[in-house]
């Protein structure tokens, strides 16, 4: 009996003869593509043949990239996404059209997060489907707080007021500062002293031991929570008074007649001097 047209089933793997061949969902059942199939065993060759394929979408993984904005922004950061599984010269731009959402706005707190969301964001490649999203994050962060040197207040001789303020004031709190004070010291003196404050959109702190009439220098110094360097204002020079002298006696001036002195009286004048 002659076999030799019978079909017999060979494993094997299929390739395409050009390797840059990207079917289209369009060509799926329709187009034939120029294939080799190379089977398992060494007992048969490879041989090239057309094919007609199934084509299904390619399902894509999108990933919505994470974020930062601001408290107080008027707007969001543009919102990004990563895509995985494109093929060929393929891009974001060719496939996909549409935007991500968030809810986040300039009014949402700082530390508060928000979910960045898939929104409009739709393929219109008909050889692609989205297969996974996973949403992003959007993290509202402290705008830059900055602290500054202003003007010291009731200089006298031995004491002063040294004054300084945080910005934005809003968010000159305990939950976001975590301390604030002053470096002061007699100008041309190597080392400076420390003062303590009370965290407000402005401080102060009264310090004391001055030399009279005498130049001294500070700067406001502040530490945000979470941060360890601490950050400084600008240097202020101000002038002590000069000291003021304490009445401690008394000069007592006495004028009067010596009337046992005939004639013409004498004037008389008696000093009485403290000690002062």
């Amino acid at each position: 009996v002659d076999k030799s047209n019978e079909a017999t089933e060979v494993a094997g793997t299929f390739a395409w003869k050009e390797p840059e061949t990207v079917p289209k969902v369009s060509d799926s059942g329709v187009t034939e593509y120029d294939v080799i199939f190379t089977p398992t065993s060494a007992d048969y060759g490879a041989v090239e043949l057309k094919a007609k394929v199934t084509v299904n979408k390619k399902e894509l993984t999108v990933k919505a990239d994470d974020k930062t904005r601001i408290a107080g922004a008027d707007s969001n950061p543009e919102l990004t996404y990563t895509v995985t599984g494109l093929v060929g010269t393929d891009t974001k731009a060719t496939v996909f059209s549409g935007a991500l959402a968030c809810a986040a706005n300039s009014s949402s707190p700082a530390g508060q997060t928000y979910d960045i969301t898939k929104g409009t964001l739709a393929v219109t490649n008909s050889n692609y489907t989205i297969g996974t999203f996973t949403n992003g994050t959007m993290t509202v962060s402290l705008p830059e707080l900055k602290v500054d040197t202003i003007q010291p207040g009731e200089l006298k001789d031995t004491t002063a007021k040294l004054n300084g303020s945080i910005s934005p004031a809003s968010y000159a709190t305990d939950a976001n500062v975590s301390s604030v004070g002053f470096k002061y010291r007699k100008a041309g003196a190597s080392v400076w002293e420390n003062a303590t404050g009370t965290v407000g959109s402005t401080f102060s702190a009264e310090i004391t031991g001055l030399t009279a009439d005498s130049d001294y220098e500070y700067y406001a110094v502040m530490t945000v929570n979470g941060e360890t360097t601490e950050k400084t204002g600008k240097t202020i020079t101000f002038h002590t008074e000069k000291a003021v002298k304490t009445d401690t006696g008394k000069i007592t001036v006495t004028v009067a007649k010596d009337t046992a002195v005939t004639g013409n009286p004498e004037v008389v004048v008696s000093v009485e001097k403290g000690n002062d």
